[in-house]
Protein backbone atom coordinates (compact mmCIF):
# COMPACT_ATOMS: atom_id res chain seq x y z
CA UNK A 1 0.00 0.00 0.00
CA UNK A 2 1.38 3.38 -0.98
CA UNK A 3 2.23 5.78 1.81
CA UNK A 4 0.50 9.18 1.84
CA UNK A 5 2.42 11.80 -0.06
CA UNK A 6 4.17 14.65 1.70
CA UNK A 7 1.50 17.03 0.41
CA UNK A 8 -1.27 14.79 1.75
CA UNK A 9 0.39 14.63 5.18
CA UNK A 10 0.70 18.42 5.25
CA UNK A 11 -2.96 18.73 4.29
CA UNK A 12 -4.02 16.33 7.05
CA UNK A 13 -1.89 18.20 9.58
CA UNK A 14 -3.42 21.51 8.51
CA UNK A 15 -6.89 20.03 8.83
CA UNK A 16 -6.24 18.73 12.35
CA UNK A 17 -4.71 22.04 13.36
CA UNK A 18 -7.80 23.88 12.13
CA UNK A 19 -10.15 21.50 13.96
CA UNK A 20 -8.15 21.78 17.17
CA UNK A 21 -7.90 25.56 16.97
CA UNK A 22 -11.59 25.90 16.18
CA UNK A 23 -12.44 23.73 19.17
CA UNK A 24 -10.03 25.62 21.42
CA UNK A 25 -11.80 28.87 20.59
CA UNK A 26 -15.05 27.36 21.91
CA UNK A 27 -13.54 25.61 24.92
CA UNK A 28 -15.41 27.87 27.34
CA UNK A 29 -18.66 26.93 25.61
CA UNK A 30 -17.87 23.24 25.97
CA UNK A 31 -17.57 23.72 29.72
CA UNK A 32 -21.18 24.89 29.87
CA UNK A 33 -22.40 22.12 27.57
CA UNK A 34 -20.78 19.35 29.59
CA UNK A 35 -21.50 20.65 33.11
CA UNK A 36 -25.13 21.45 32.29
CA UNK A 37 -25.70 17.73 31.74
CA UNK A 38 -24.31 16.42 34.99
CA UNK A 39 -26.87 14.31 36.83
CA UNK A 40 -27.08 16.87 39.66
CA UNK A 41 -28.53 19.49 37.28
CA UNK A 42 -31.51 17.22 36.56
CA UNK A 43 -32.83 18.37 39.93
CA UNK A 44 -33.51 21.80 38.40
CA UNK A 45 -35.10 20.64 35.15
CA UNK A 46 -38.74 20.05 34.33
CA UNK A 47 -37.93 17.48 31.66
CA UNK A 48 -34.95 15.57 30.26
CA UNK A 49 -32.24 17.74 28.75
CA UNK A 50 -32.30 18.53 25.06
CA UNK A 51 -29.21 18.48 22.87
CA UNK A 52 -29.56 21.88 21.20
CA UNK A 53 -26.56 23.44 22.94
CA UNK A 54 -24.38 20.42 22.14
CA UNK A 55 -25.18 20.39 18.42
CA UNK A 56 -24.95 24.17 18.19
CA UNK A 57 -21.49 24.16 19.78
CA UNK A 58 -20.35 21.32 17.54
CA UNK A 59 -21.63 23.20 14.49
CA UNK A 60 -19.86 26.39 15.58
CA UNK A 61 -16.61 24.45 15.99
CA UNK A 62 -17.10 22.81 12.59
CA UNK A 63 -17.87 26.07 10.77
CA UNK A 64 -14.87 27.74 12.38
CA UNK A 65 -12.61 24.80 11.47
CA UNK A 66 -13.80 24.88 7.84
CA UNK A 67 -13.18 28.62 7.63
CA UNK A 68 -9.68 28.24 9.09
CA UNK A 69 -8.96 25.34 6.72
CA UNK A 70 -10.01 27.41 3.69
CA UNK A 71 -7.72 30.20 4.88
CA UNK A 72 -4.90 27.68 5.32
CA UNK A 73 -5.44 26.50 1.73
CA UNK A 74 -5.22 30.09 0.56
CA UNK A 75 -1.98 30.51 2.48
CA UNK A 76 -0.54 27.29 1.05
CA UNK A 77 -1.67 28.10 -2.47
CA UNK A 78 -2.07 31.88 -3.02
CA UNK A 79 -4.51 32.83 -5.76
CA UNK A 80 -1.87 34.73 -7.71
CA UNK A 81 0.52 31.83 -7.25
CA UNK A 82 3.08 34.10 -5.62
CA UNK A 83 3.69 34.80 -1.95
CA UNK A 84 6.42 37.39 -1.55
CA UNK A 85 8.96 36.21 1.04
CA UNK A 86 6.39 33.83 2.57
CA UNK A 87 4.52 36.68 4.24
CA UNK A 88 1.14 34.95 4.07
CA UNK A 89 2.56 31.86 5.72
CA UNK A 90 4.16 33.95 8.47
CA UNK A 91 0.90 35.86 8.98
CA UNK A 92 -0.99 32.57 9.30
CA UNK A 93 1.42 31.35 11.98
CA UNK A 94 1.12 34.59 13.91
CA UNK A 95 -2.67 34.42 13.66
CA UNK A 96 -2.65 30.85 14.99
CA UNK A 97 -0.62 31.81 18.05
CA UNK A 98 -2.77 34.89 18.67
CA UNK A 99 -5.90 32.71 18.64
CA UNK A 100 -4.26 30.36 21.14
CA UNK A 101 -3.54 33.33 23.40
CA UNK A 102 -7.15 34.53 23.09
CA UNK A 103 -8.46 31.05 23.97
CA UNK A 104 -6.21 30.76 27.02
CA UNK A 105 -7.13 34.24 28.21
CA UNK A 106 -10.84 33.43 27.89
CA UNK A 107 -10.38 30.37 30.10
CA UNK A 108 -8.29 32.31 32.63
CA UNK A 109 -10.86 35.10 32.92
CA UNK A 110 -13.71 32.63 33.28
CA UNK A 111 -11.94 30.72 36.02
CA UNK A 112 -11.45 33.90 38.04
CA UNK A 113 -15.06 34.93 37.35
CA UNK A 114 -16.28 31.54 38.58
CA UNK A 115 -14.19 31.85 41.75
CA UNK A 116 -15.54 35.34 42.36
CA UNK A 117 -11.98 36.64 42.70
CA UNK A 118 -8.64 36.52 40.93
CA UNK A 119 -7.43 32.93 40.89
CA UNK A 120 -3.72 33.55 41.23
CA UNK A 121 -2.72 29.95 40.55
CA UNK A 122 -4.41 29.76 37.16
CA UNK A 123 -3.56 33.40 36.40
CA UNK A 124 0.18 32.81 36.87
CA UNK A 125 0.20 29.48 35.01
CA UNK A 126 -1.87 30.66 32.05
CA UNK A 127 -0.06 33.99 32.03
CA UNK A 128 3.27 32.21 31.59
CA UNK A 129 1.86 30.19 28.69
CA UNK A 130 0.52 33.35 27.06
CA UNK A 131 3.87 35.08 27.55
CA UNK A 132 5.65 32.13 25.92
CA UNK A 133 3.31 32.29 22.92
CA UNK A 134 3.81 36.05 22.68
CA UNK A 135 7.57 35.48 22.71
CA UNK A 136 7.07 32.96 19.94
CA UNK A 137 5.37 35.63 17.84
CA UNK A 138 8.34 37.92 18.37
CA UNK A 139 10.61 35.04 17.34
CA UNK A 140 8.65 34.60 14.11
CA UNK A 141 9.50 38.15 13.15
CA UNK A 142 13.13 37.13 13.67
CA UNK A 143 12.68 34.04 11.46
CA UNK A 144 12.92 31.68 14.45
CA UNK A 145 10.29 28.97 14.76
CA UNK A 146 11.19 26.93 17.86
CA UNK A 147 8.28 28.19 19.98
CA UNK A 148 5.91 28.03 17.01
CA UNK A 149 6.80 24.39 16.34
CA UNK A 150 6.21 23.52 19.99
CA UNK A 151 2.86 25.35 19.91
CA UNK A 152 1.90 23.50 16.72
CA UNK A 153 2.65 20.12 18.31
CA UNK A 154 0.66 21.07 21.41
CA UNK A 155 -2.24 22.14 19.21
CA UNK A 156 -2.16 18.84 17.34
CA UNK A 157 -2.27 17.01 20.66
CA UNK A 158 -5.29 19.04 21.86
CA UNK A 159 -7.26 17.72 18.89
CA UNK A 160 -8.22 14.99 21.35
CA UNK A 161 -10.15 17.54 23.43
CA UNK A 162 -13.02 17.54 20.92
CA UNK A 163 -13.84 13.81 21.05
CA UNK A 164 -13.18 13.84 24.80
CA UNK A 165 -15.71 16.65 25.34
CA UNK A 166 -18.29 15.02 23.09
CA UNK A 167 -17.73 11.64 24.73
CA UNK A 168 -18.11 13.09 28.21
CA UNK A 169 -21.36 14.71 27.17
CA UNK A 170 -22.88 11.52 25.73
CA UNK A 171 -21.79 9.40 28.69
CA UNK A 172 -23.73 11.78 30.95
CA UNK A 173 -26.68 11.66 28.57
CA UNK A 174 -26.76 7.87 28.60
CA UNK A 175 -27.06 8.03 32.39
CA UNK A 176 -30.11 10.29 32.16
CA UNK A 177 -33.41 8.78 33.21
CA UNK A 178 -36.40 8.53 30.84
CA UNK A 179 -39.03 11.32 30.69
CA UNK A 180 -41.34 9.42 33.04
CA UNK A 181 -38.80 9.90 35.82
CA UNK A 182 -39.64 13.63 35.85
CA UNK A 183 -43.24 12.93 36.81
CA UNK A 184 -44.52 14.55 39.99
CA UNK A 185 -45.36 12.35 42.94
CA UNK A 186 -49.13 11.75 43.20
CA UNK A 187 -50.71 14.11 45.72
CA UNK A 188 -52.86 13.02 48.66
CA UNK A 189 -56.65 12.79 48.36
CA UNK A 190 -58.52 15.82 49.61
CA UNK A 191 -59.88 15.52 53.13
CA UNK A 192 -63.51 16.52 53.75
CA UNK A 193 -64.02 20.02 55.10
CA UNK A 194 -63.98 20.30 58.87
CA UNK A 195 -67.48 20.84 60.22
CA UNK A 196 -68.09 22.91 63.35
CA UNK A 197 -65.63 23.79 66.09
CA UNK A 198 -62.73 26.19 66.08
CA UNK A 199 -60.66 23.98 63.80
CA UNK A 200 -63.13 24.47 60.96
CA UNK A 201 -61.96 28.05 60.38
CA UNK A 202 -58.24 27.68 61.04
CA UNK A 203 -55.99 28.16 58.05
CA UNK A 204 -52.41 29.34 57.54
CA UNK A 205 -50.63 30.87 54.56
CA UNK A 206 -46.83 30.75 54.75
CA UNK A 207 -45.22 33.26 52.38
CA UNK A 208 -41.51 32.62 51.90
CA UNK A 209 -39.82 35.38 49.90
CA UNK A 210 -36.44 34.20 48.66
CA UNK A 211 -33.43 36.26 49.84
CA UNK A 212 -35.63 38.68 51.83
CA UNK A 213 -33.21 40.63 54.01
CA UNK A 214 -34.25 41.93 57.45
CA UNK A 215 -31.58 44.61 57.51
CA UNK A 216 -32.37 46.19 54.14
CA UNK A 217 -36.14 45.82 54.42
CA UNK A 218 -36.60 47.06 57.97
CA UNK A 219 -33.58 47.65 60.23
CA UNK A 220 -31.62 49.93 57.89
CA UNK A 221 -34.08 50.56 55.09
CA UNK A 222 -32.81 53.19 52.62
CA UNK A 223 -34.87 56.37 52.77
CA UNK A 224 -36.00 56.08 49.14
CA UNK A 225 -37.59 52.66 49.69
CA UNK A 226 -41.29 52.62 50.53
CA UNK A 227 -42.98 49.42 51.71
CA UNK A 228 -46.47 50.53 52.80
CA UNK A 229 -48.15 47.12 52.67
CA UNK A 230 -45.46 45.44 54.75
CA UNK A 231 -45.48 48.30 57.28
CA UNK A 232 -49.25 48.03 57.52
CA UNK A 233 -49.01 44.29 58.09
CA UNK A 234 -46.30 44.68 60.73
CA UNK A 235 -48.46 47.15 62.62
CA UNK A 236 -51.06 44.44 63.28
CA UNK A 237 -48.78 41.43 63.71
CA UNK A 238 -46.27 39.79 65.97
CA UNK A 239 -42.90 40.82 64.54
CA UNK A 240 -39.67 39.02 65.44
CA UNK A 241 -36.59 41.08 64.61
CA UNK A 242 -33.80 38.67 65.54
CA UNK A 243 -34.63 35.58 63.48
CA UNK A 244 -31.57 33.78 62.21
CA UNK A 245 -31.58 32.04 58.83
CA UNK A 246 -31.04 28.29 58.71
CA UNK A 247 -28.46 28.40 55.89
CA UNK A 248 -26.92 30.70 53.28
CA UNK A 249 -28.41 28.89 50.29
CA UNK A 250 -31.97 27.92 49.35
CA UNK A 251 -30.91 24.38 48.53
CA UNK A 252 -30.08 23.88 52.21
CA UNK A 253 -32.21 26.50 53.98
CA UNK A 254 -35.63 25.41 52.71
CA UNK A 255 -35.30 21.71 53.66
CA UNK A 256 -34.23 22.85 57.14
CA UNK A 257 -37.32 25.07 57.42
CA UNK A 258 -39.78 22.51 56.09
CA UNK A 259 -38.37 19.53 57.99
CA UNK A 260 -37.73 21.44 61.20
CA UNK A 261 -34.12 20.45 61.67
CA UNK A 262 -30.83 22.05 60.71
CA UNK A 263 -29.01 20.40 57.84
CA UNK A 264 -25.35 21.09 57.31
CA UNK A 265 -24.96 19.85 53.75
CA UNK A 266 -27.15 19.24 50.70
CA UNK A 267 -26.45 17.52 47.41
CA UNK A 268 -28.86 17.02 44.49
CA UNK A 269 -28.54 13.44 43.31
CA UNK A 270 -31.03 13.27 40.45
CA UNK A 271 -34.30 14.77 39.22
CA UNK A 272 -36.20 14.03 42.45
CA UNK A 273 -33.61 13.30 45.12
CA UNK A 274 -31.95 15.76 47.46
CA UNK A 275 -29.48 14.18 49.86
CA UNK A 276 -29.04 15.97 53.18
CA UNK A 277 -26.61 15.64 56.04
CA UNK A 278 -27.98 16.82 59.41
CA UNK A 279 -25.71 19.18 61.28
CA UNK A 280 -23.43 17.27 63.61
CA UNK A 281 -23.98 13.98 61.78
CA UNK A 282 -22.18 12.06 59.06
CA UNK A 283 -25.25 10.11 57.98
CA UNK A 284 -26.88 11.18 54.72
CA UNK A 285 -30.67 11.20 54.45
CA UNK A 286 -33.16 11.70 51.63
CA UNK A 287 -35.23 14.87 52.04
CA UNK A 288 -38.36 13.03 50.92
CA UNK A 289 -38.05 10.62 53.83
CA UNK A 290 -37.69 13.31 56.49
CA UNK A 291 -40.57 14.60 58.64
CA UNK A 292 -42.11 17.76 57.24
CA UNK A 293 -44.67 20.36 58.22
CA UNK A 294 -47.14 19.20 55.56
CA UNK A 295 -47.36 15.61 56.81
CA UNK A 296 -47.74 16.90 60.35
CA UNK A 297 -50.58 19.22 59.29
CA UNK A 298 -52.22 16.27 57.53
CA UNK A 299 -52.20 14.38 60.83
CA UNK A 300 -54.19 17.27 62.29
CA UNK A 301 -56.77 16.82 59.52
CA UNK A 302 -55.82 19.72 57.23
CA UNK A 303 -55.45 19.79 53.47
CA UNK A 304 -52.15 21.34 52.44
CA UNK A 305 -50.68 22.91 49.34
CA UNK A 306 -47.32 23.97 47.91
CA UNK A 307 -46.63 26.63 45.30
CA UNK A 308 -42.86 26.58 45.13
CA UNK A 309 -39.84 27.98 43.30
CA UNK A 310 -36.26 26.71 43.00
CA UNK A 311 -36.81 23.19 44.40
CA UNK A 312 -38.76 20.55 42.43
CA UNK A 313 -41.20 20.41 45.33
CA UNK A 314 -43.76 18.19 43.63
CA UNK A 315 -41.19 15.57 42.58
CA UNK A 316 -39.78 15.46 46.11
CA UNK A 317 -42.70 16.22 48.43
CA UNK A 318 -45.77 15.87 46.20
CA UNK A 319 -47.05 12.88 48.14
CA UNK A 320 -47.04 14.94 51.36
CA UNK A 321 -49.60 17.50 50.19
CA UNK A 322 -53.07 17.77 48.71
CA UNK A 323 -52.11 20.20 45.97
CA UNK A 324 -48.76 21.06 44.42
CA UNK A 325 -47.19 23.37 41.83
CA UNK A 326 -43.46 23.78 41.24
CA UNK A 327 -41.07 25.80 39.10
CA UNK A 328 -37.43 24.74 39.55
CA UNK A 329 -34.96 27.59 39.28
CA UNK A 330 -32.20 28.36 36.79
CA UNK A 331 -30.39 30.37 39.43
CA UNK A 332 -27.58 27.87 39.93
CA UNK A 333 -25.06 29.20 37.41
CA UNK A 334 -24.62 30.06 33.77
CA UNK A 335 -24.24 26.53 32.43
CA UNK A 336 -27.85 25.45 32.92
CA UNK A 337 -29.09 28.87 31.82
CA UNK A 338 -27.11 28.59 28.56
CA UNK A 339 -28.52 25.12 27.96
CA UNK A 340 -32.10 26.28 28.51
CA UNK A 341 -31.54 29.38 26.38
CA UNK A 342 -30.25 27.29 23.48
CA UNK A 343 -33.26 24.99 23.72
CA UNK A 344 -35.59 28.00 23.58
CA UNK A 345 -33.78 29.58 20.63
CA UNK A 346 -33.59 26.48 18.45
CA UNK A 347 -30.58 25.14 16.56
CA UNK A 348 -29.81 27.91 14.06
CA UNK A 349 -30.19 30.76 16.53
CA UNK A 350 -28.21 28.80 19.12
CA UNK A 351 -25.32 28.56 16.63
CA UNK A 352 -25.52 32.31 16.12
CA UNK A 353 -25.49 32.76 19.90
CA UNK A 354 -22.34 30.65 20.15
CA UNK A 355 -20.53 32.93 17.70
CA UNK A 356 -21.88 36.02 19.44
CA UNK A 357 -20.55 34.82 22.79
CA UNK A 358 -17.21 33.98 21.22
CA UNK A 359 -16.94 37.56 19.97
CA UNK A 360 -18.03 38.95 23.34
CA UNK A 361 -15.37 36.91 25.09
CA UNK A 362 -12.79 38.28 22.70
CA UNK A 363 -13.81 41.86 23.46
CA UNK A 364 -13.81 41.02 27.19
CA UNK A 365 -10.04 40.75 27.00
CA UNK A 366 -9.93 44.50 26.52
CA UNK A 367 -12.45 45.23 29.27
CA UNK A 368 -11.62 45.99 32.87
CA UNK A 369 -15.13 46.47 34.28
CA UNK A 370 -16.41 42.91 34.30
CA UNK A 371 -16.94 39.89 32.09
CA UNK A 372 -19.72 40.93 29.75
CA UNK A 373 -20.01 37.56 27.99
CA UNK A 374 -20.57 35.84 31.33
CA UNK A 375 -23.04 38.53 32.38
CA UNK A 376 -24.97 38.18 29.15
CA UNK A 377 -26.55 34.94 30.35
CA UNK A 378 -27.87 36.95 33.28
CA UNK A 379 -30.10 38.86 30.84
CA UNK A 380 -31.79 35.57 29.95
CA UNK A 381 -31.99 34.53 33.61
CA UNK A 382 -33.55 37.87 34.53
CA UNK A 383 -36.32 37.48 31.95
CA UNK A 384 -36.82 33.85 32.91
CA UNK A 385 -37.11 34.70 36.59
CA UNK A 386 -39.75 37.31 35.84
CA UNK A 387 -41.73 34.76 33.84
CA UNK A 388 -41.46 32.31 36.73
CA UNK A 389 -42.63 34.96 39.19
CA UNK A 390 -45.82 35.45 37.17
CA UNK A 391 -46.46 31.70 37.14
CA UNK A 392 -45.90 31.38 40.89
CA UNK A 393 -47.98 34.49 41.62
CA UNK A 394 -51.01 33.44 39.59
CA UNK A 395 -51.13 29.96 41.09
CA UNK A 396 -50.48 31.31 44.60
CA UNK A 397 -53.35 33.78 44.41
CA UNK A 398 -55.72 30.98 43.41
CA UNK A 399 -54.70 28.58 46.17
CA UNK A 400 -54.58 31.28 48.82
CA UNK A 401 -58.31 31.96 48.49
CA UNK A 402 -59.32 28.29 48.48
CA UNK A 403 -60.85 27.67 51.94
CA UNK A 404 -60.39 23.91 51.54
CA UNK A 405 -56.64 24.30 52.08
CA UNK A 406 -55.66 24.63 55.72
CA UNK A 407 -51.94 25.22 55.12
CA UNK A 408 -50.59 26.85 51.96
CA UNK A 409 -46.84 27.27 51.52
CA UNK A 410 -45.81 29.77 48.81
CA UNK A 411 -42.16 30.26 47.84
CA UNK A 412 -41.73 33.41 45.71
CA UNK A 413 -38.63 34.06 43.53
CA UNK A 414 -38.23 37.61 44.83
CA UNK A 415 -36.54 39.75 46.11
CA UNK A 416 -33.87 37.26 45.01
CA UNK A 417 -31.85 38.84 42.23
CA UNK A 418 -32.11 39.41 39.36
CA UNK A 419 -34.32 42.50 39.57
CA UNK A 420 -37.63 41.90 37.80
CA UNK A 421 -39.54 45.02 38.80
CA UNK A 422 -39.17 48.78 38.50
CA UNK A 423 -40.31 50.47 41.71
CA UNK A 424 -40.28 54.00 40.26
CA UNK A 425 -42.47 53.04 37.31
CA UNK A 426 -44.46 50.51 39.37
CA UNK A 427 -44.12 48.18 36.40
CA UNK A 428 -42.44 44.91 35.47
CA UNK A 429 -39.66 46.48 33.43
CA UNK A 430 -36.42 44.59 32.92
CA UNK A 431 -33.30 46.69 33.16
CA UNK A 432 -29.71 46.54 34.28
CA UNK A 433 -30.30 49.70 36.31
CA UNK A 434 -32.93 48.29 38.67
CA UNK A 435 -31.66 46.68 41.88
CA UNK A 436 -32.55 44.53 44.85
CA UNK A 437 -34.41 47.53 46.30
CA UNK A 438 -36.85 47.40 43.37
CA UNK A 439 -37.47 43.74 44.16
CA UNK A 440 -38.24 44.71 47.78
CA UNK A 441 -40.98 46.95 46.39
CA UNK A 442 -42.29 43.93 44.48
CA UNK A 443 -42.48 41.94 47.72
CA UNK A 444 -44.56 44.79 49.17
CA UNK A 445 -46.82 44.85 46.10
CA UNK A 446 -47.28 41.05 46.26
CA UNK A 447 -48.28 41.14 49.92
CA UNK A 448 -50.78 43.92 49.18
CA UNK A 449 -52.32 42.09 46.23
CA UNK A 450 -52.64 38.86 48.18
CA UNK A 451 -54.28 40.70 51.06
CA UNK A 452 -56.86 42.27 48.77
CA UNK A 453 -57.74 38.90 47.27
CA UNK A 454 -58.20 37.38 50.72
CA UNK A 455 -60.37 40.34 51.76
CA UNK A 456 -62.51 40.03 48.64
CA UNK A 457 -62.96 36.31 49.36
CA UNK A 458 -63.91 37.04 52.98
CA UNK A 459 -60.91 35.05 54.25
CA UNK A 460 -58.55 37.75 55.55
CA UNK A 461 -59.88 37.82 59.12
CA UNK A 462 -59.90 34.03 59.42
CA UNK A 463 -56.47 33.42 57.90
CA UNK A 464 -53.13 33.42 59.69
CA UNK A 465 -50.39 34.85 57.48
CA UNK A 466 -46.65 34.36 57.99
CA UNK A 467 -44.13 36.35 55.94
CA UNK A 468 -40.59 34.98 56.17
CA UNK A 469 -37.50 34.12 54.15
CA UNK A 470 -34.89 31.44 53.66
CA UNK A 471 -31.83 33.71 53.86
CA UNK A 472 -30.71 37.31 53.56
CA UNK A 473 -29.04 39.11 50.67
CA UNK A 474 -25.72 37.43 49.88
CA UNK A 475 -23.02 39.90 48.99
CA UNK A 476 -20.51 37.19 48.04
CA UNK A 477 -22.95 35.69 45.51
CA UNK A 478 -24.16 38.84 43.76
CA UNK A 479 -21.35 41.36 44.04
CA UNK A 480 -20.42 42.53 40.56
CA UNK A 481 -23.32 40.81 38.82
CA UNK A 482 -26.28 42.33 37.02
CA UNK A 483 -28.44 44.64 39.17
CA UNK A 484 -25.73 45.02 41.79
CA UNK A 485 -24.31 48.41 42.71
CA UNK A 486 -21.54 49.55 45.03
CA UNK A 487 -24.25 50.98 47.27
CA UNK A 488 -24.98 47.50 48.58
CA UNK A 489 -21.47 47.00 49.89
CA UNK A 490 -22.16 49.98 52.15
CA UNK A 491 -25.71 48.93 53.04
CA UNK A 492 -24.59 45.43 53.99
CA UNK A 493 -21.62 46.70 55.99
CA UNK A 494 -19.34 44.62 53.73
CA UNK A 495 -20.85 41.33 54.91
CA UNK A 496 -23.98 39.22 54.61
CA UNK A 497 -26.75 39.66 57.12
CA UNK A 498 -27.96 36.42 58.70
CA UNK A 499 -31.27 37.85 59.94
CA UNK A 500 -34.49 37.31 58.02
CA UNK A 501 -37.96 38.90 58.40
CA UNK A 502 -40.59 37.16 60.48
CA UNK A 503 -44.08 38.71 60.43
CA UNK A 504 -46.93 36.65 61.90
CA UNK A 505 -50.46 38.02 61.51
CA UNK A 506 -52.81 35.78 63.52
CA UNK A 507 -56.39 35.24 62.36
CA UNK A 508 -58.72 37.89 63.74
CA UNK A 509 -55.89 39.73 65.52
CA UNK A 510 -54.68 43.31 65.11
CA UNK A 511 -52.35 43.65 68.10
CA UNK A 512 -48.75 44.55 67.31
CA UNK A 513 -46.04 42.90 69.38
CA UNK A 514 -42.30 42.98 68.81
CA UNK A 515 -40.44 39.87 69.90
CA UNK A 516 -36.83 40.78 70.62
CA UNK A 517 -34.98 37.55 71.61
CA UNK A 518 -32.93 35.84 68.92
CA UNK A 519 -34.04 32.41 67.66
CA UNK A 520 -33.51 30.19 64.66
CA UNK A 521 -36.07 30.12 61.86
CA UNK A 522 -35.91 26.32 62.04
CA UNK A 523 -38.81 26.37 64.53
CA UNK A 524 -41.15 28.03 62.02
CA UNK A 525 -42.94 24.81 61.10
CA UNK A 526 -43.66 23.88 64.71
CA UNK A 527 -45.04 27.33 65.41
CA UNK A 528 -47.45 27.10 62.46
CA UNK A 529 -48.58 23.67 63.59
CA UNK A 530 -49.32 25.17 66.98
CA UNK A 531 -51.52 27.71 65.22
CA UNK A 532 -53.37 24.95 63.39
CA UNK A 533 -53.95 22.87 66.52
CA UNK A 534 -55.26 25.90 68.44
CA UNK A 535 -52.39 26.30 70.89
CA UNK A 536 -51.46 29.70 69.44
CA UNK A 537 -54.25 32.12 68.49
CA UNK A 538 -53.03 35.60 69.48
CA UNK A 539 -49.84 37.61 69.06
CA UNK A 540 -49.16 37.22 72.78
CA UNK A 541 -49.64 33.46 72.47
CA UNK A 542 -47.08 33.41 69.66
CA UNK A 543 -44.57 35.46 71.66
CA UNK A 544 -45.04 33.18 74.65
CA UNK A 545 -44.65 30.08 72.48
CA UNK A 546 -41.39 31.38 71.00
CA UNK A 547 -40.06 32.29 74.43
CA UNK A 548 -40.70 28.80 75.77
CA UNK A 549 -39.78 26.61 72.83
CA UNK A 550 -36.37 27.94 71.86
CA UNK A 551 -34.70 25.91 69.10
CA UNK A 552 -36.99 22.88 68.91
CA UNK A 553 -35.80 20.80 65.98
CA UNK A 554 -38.21 17.90 65.43
CA UNK A 555 -41.59 18.54 63.85
CA UNK A 556 -44.59 17.17 65.66
CA UNK A 557 -48.29 17.40 64.99
CA UNK A 558 -48.99 17.12 68.73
Amino acid sequence: MALPSSQTRVGMRDFLLCVSLGNLLFLRQWYDVVTSHLSSTDYYRNEPARHTAFWATLAAVGLTAVFLWLVSRLIRHPLNGYDSAGRMKASGRIAMMLMMIVSLETVRRFWSYRQGRVDWGSTIFVGLMEALLAWGIVDLFRNRQRVYRAAERALLFTTLVLPASAGHYWINYELTDPPAAWAERPTLPELPAKSGGAGASRRVIWLLFDEFDQRLAFDHRPSEVELPELDRLRAESMVAEQVEQTADFTLLAVPSLISGRIFGRSEPSDHSTLLLTPRGSTRTVNWHDQPNVFRAARELGFNTGIVGWHHPYCRVLGDSVTRCAEIPSLAIGNALARDQQAARLGFSRAVALAFHLRWMRFTDIFRFSGASAEHESEVFQQAEQQRQYFQIRDRAYRDAVDPRLGLVYIHFPTPHLFAIYDAKQKAFNLSEKTTYLDNLALVDRTVGELRRRLEEAGLWETTTLLVSSDHGLRREVWQGSRNWSAEFDHLLFQRQNRLVPFILKLAGQKEHITFAPRFSAVITGNLLLSVLNGEVSTSRDAAGWLASHGDATILSAR
